[in-house]
């Protein structure tokens, strides 16, 4: 079983990846993978990341790869929008993480909500 599912949601625009298992950081980069595909696509790329059943099996330290890879995805003329829904102290603060070194790019929000449903509303907005 992969450690993580994802779908593209036609009807919400929504690309949706949900954690099934704990995650290395060799998947988080696979997600960074698809969604470097789905920015090819479209202009604005709205992303659930549904992260309440995971846990990082990974250091905090590791976050840099993560960060390199996504800058990489990043193109200026693309708006990308990500909800991260966590649930656990732990994925919450690398979240944050996340979140701070994401701020330093004009045309992404990275938001951290509890619930899917909060996460989805921000996305629809």
């Amino acid at each position: 079983m992969e450690n993580f599912e994802y779908e593209y949601n036609d009807l919400e625009k929504f690309l949706i990846f949900e954690a099934r298992n704990n995650l290395a950081i060799t998947d988080l980069l696979q997600m960074i993978a698809i969604l470097a595909l789905f920015t090819k696509s479209s202009t604005t790329i709205r992303v659930l990341l549904d992260l309440r059943f995971f846990h990082a099996q990974y250091e905090i330290n590791e976050q840099e790869k993560l960060i390199k890879a996504f800058h990489k995805v990043v193109n200026k003329s693309r708006k990308i929008k990500i909800a991260d829904i966590v649930n656990s102290p732990r994925e919450t603060s690398f979240a944050l993480i996340f979140l701070m070194e994401l701020k330093t790019i004009d045309n992404v929000e990275f938001e951290v909500f509890c619930t899917r449903e909060s996460g989805m509303d921000w996305l629809r907005s």
